[in-house]
């Protein structure tokens, strides 16, 4: 009597466990981006030391932003993208994100619908200009939400690529 007593209380438990999962809040899929630095940085302003030039005013690139998943997403332009550059072989080092990088028409966030792709020019600023950007590899890193969600962005990394 007692084996059954113990069997029956563990199916009981077992079905109320699983009542109050199935009965849980539905989770929202989360969007899925990937970035592509699709044109040759062009370089905004240069300089020279020891008669090596290297890049100060910051550049502009083509990205192509591509939504997979089948919800929209919100690309955040004024938090990024904030660039990182290279310091070390496979180690990366954030020089800072720009105050606003807003592209013509937007009102600070890019909407990516489901299933869809943005392009756009991205201008990049260093912090300061005491900050030469080459020769060295460096990477754009944009912040996104998925449309309906809240809590901490998502992160999404272009490729590393060369400024010369």
């Amino acid at each position: 009597m007692h084996r059954a007593h113990t069997t029956a209380r563990t199916a009981a438990w077992l079905l109320a466990s699983a009542l109050a999962i199935d009965c849980g809040e539905p989770t929202k899929p989360d969007a899925s981006l990937t970035v592509t630095v699709v044109s040759e940085p062009t370089p905004r302003s240069t300089a020279s030391a020891n008669g090596s030039p290297f890049w100060t005013g910051g550049f502009s690139v083509d990205v192509l932003v591509k939504n997979q998943s089948e919800v929209a997403a919100q690309i955040d332009m004024c938090g990024g993208p904030e660039l990182e550059v290279e310091s070390q072989p496979d180690v990366w080092t954030s020089v800072g994100v720009p105050m606003c990088a807003l592209t013509e028409g937007t009102t600070g966030m890019i909407d990516v619908p489901p299933r869809g792709e943005r392009q756009w020019t991205q201008s990049v600023y260093p912090p300061s200009s005491a900050v030469p950007l080459s020769p060295r590899r460096v990477r754009l890193l944009f912040r996104y939400w998925t449309v309906g969600t809240s809590g901490e962005a998502d992160e999404l990394r272009s490729a590393p690529f060369e400024l010369d």
